[in-house]
């Protein structure tokens, strides 16, 4: 439920609330409608859903909060590593690609700068 559509809700059953009690009780179809607008059986889905999205929105928060992204990256990078075809050894490298690819493997990936 979407805090702006419970609260416009709301809205427009303050102004024709009490006439569709009337018509509901005139006419005999319908569930009973309580008239006030405060009344438990009209508000309690619009109650359970505005909880239920405001502590959604809290544990996305704690989430976040918690770098739990960064770690669903780290295990998607992961799995897509397991399929990189495995490098080929019998290519003849020279010195300076050979001490390129040894100081590329002593940092770690976030110490990683690419120069353009």
């Amino acid at each position: 439920m979407v805090p702006s559509f419970a609260v416009a809700n709301s809205m427009v059953f303050c102004a024709s609330g009490s006439g569709l009690g009337m018509i509901r009780e005139a006419f005999g179809f319908g569930k009973p409608v309580d008239k006030s607008a405060l009344g438990w059986e009209n508000n309690p889905s619009d109650v359970f859903c505005l909880l239920g999205t405001g502590l959604f929105w809290i544990f996305v928060l704690i989430a976040i909060e918690n770098g739990l992204a960064e770690k669903v990256q780290d295990i998607y990078e992961k799995s897509y590593r397991a399929r990189y075809p495995r490098p080929n050894e019998a290519i003849e490298k020279d010195e300076d690609v050979r001490v390129e690819e040894n100081r590329v493997k002593r940092k770690a990936d976030n110490q990683l700068e690419i120069k353009v």
